[in-house]
């Protein structure tokens, strides 16, 4: 799979709906577009994403535009920046179930192995059909069982992969 499958923009510190740059401190509303067999990032201010809310968002989280500085690495949050609501990593992994694009694939694959590794699921059996390896996991409290196609990653796109996704969603790299 090549890199530029998955990749998602960083934020371009301007709403994409008035073109104002954005303050450090001000909320900023960033969602995910589906185009065509990819998902595209876009920033909005709080104003335009409320009152002029763009069409087609596959999924969208807030944040401030100061969360992550310049030159901080992907997946680090500045001090005293909120956590992230696993709830909505946890939404997103469900909301990509079915979806066959590549990079969708190799996402809800990672989220399943971030969402495992913060207790929110359990990894069940692997079975493999048609050629592919399949893991299933269960939501924590015995909810509901999601199947995961585990895509053909070498270790340094998992690695990547979990970089992109852990910056975009804001979660850490310690538990």
């Amino acid at each position: 799979m090549l890199e530029d499958e998955w990749k998602i923009s960083k934020s371009g510190g301007q709403c994409s709906g008035c073109g104002s740059a954005f303050d450090v401190e001000q909320p900023v509303f960033s969602a995910l577009f589906q185009e065509q067999d990819q998902l595209l990032r876009k920033d909005f201010c709080a104003e335009c994403f409320q009152n002029r809310r763009p069409e087609n968002v596959f999924y969208f989280w807030k944040t401030t535009a100061g969360s992550r500085s310049e030159g901080q690495p992907a997946g680090s949050r500045r001090s005293g920046a909120p956590a992230f609501d696993l709830e909505n990593v946890l939404e997103f992994f469900k909301r990509l179930d079915g979806e066959s694009g590549a990079q969708k694939i190799a996402f809800r694959y990672i989220l399943a192995l971030m969402l495992a590794r913060k207790k929110m699921l359990v990894a069940g059996d692997k079975k493999s059909a048609e050629g592919q390896r399949v893991q299933f996991y269960r939501e924590k409290g015995g909810g509901a069982e999601h199947a995961v196609v585990e895509p053909d990653l070498s270790a340094d796109e998992i690695q990547g992969l979990s970089a992109e996704l852990g910056g975009l969603l804001g979660l850490g790299e310690k538990t």
